[in-house]
């Protein structure tokens, strides 16, 4: 904050500054009645100093609550593309999930062979986006605020939070392979 002589620097309004040692809320009624002793036409505002710095920063809340709501909705939507992509899987599956199971295949095997190809694909998601991200950081350095550009810790909160989707959403269709009655798969074929 910069303060100059209004004799240096003419401006349209005036601002007084007033610290004090109480609340602000109780010293206004006393600093509307003095400023009106001295001219009862001066247009007056009285406000805080944490009132002017939440104005001042309001649009930089809203942006950051928009990018954790976008962030969201990304997660939100990856899951249920995994899980809409497992889920057509096991259904294009289910003549060859019956034959492994009637042949001797156990549910824990059919989950695990579900979650594995999962895996997979988050994994073959993460190899791709890390090196994205990285490059893509680049254009958007200007906008991290107390984070640097190739923060580890950041990228091993993202990679783990992928990985931890991709598993929720293999979760169900796997599951759904692993219950899978042989013989009404069969019938199906």
């Amino acid at each position: 904050m910069t303060y100059f002589s209004c004799r240096q620097m003419p401006l349209p309004e005036t601002w007084f500054a007033l610290r004090t040692a109480v609340p602000p809320q109780v010293l206004m009624p006393q600093v509307r009645k003095t400023m009106m002793a001295l001219d009862p036409l001066l247009p007056l505002t009285v406000t805080t100093q944490s009132e002017l710095i939440d104005g001042n920063i309001r649009s930089e809340r809203l942006y950051a609550g928009l990018g954790i709501f976008l962030a969201i909705l990304a997660v939100a939507l990856s899951c249920i593309g995994v899980y809409g992509l497992m889920a057509h899987n096991v259904a294009l599956r289910t003549g060859e999930i019956g034959i492994r199971m009637a042949v001797g295949a156990r549910p824990q095997d059919v989950f695990r062979t579900i979650l594995r190809e999962a895996m997979l694909l988050g994994v073959l998601g993460v190899g791709l986006g890390v090196p994205l991200s990285l490059m893509a950081v680049r254009v958007v350095r200007w906008l991290l605020y107390g984070v640097t550009a190739y923060d580890p810790v950041t990228l091993a909160v993202a990679v783990m939070a992928l990985i931890a989707v991709t598993l929720l959403a293999a979760w169900i269709p796997a599951r759904r392979a692993a219950r899978l009655d042989p013989m009404a798969a069969l019938r199906l074929e």
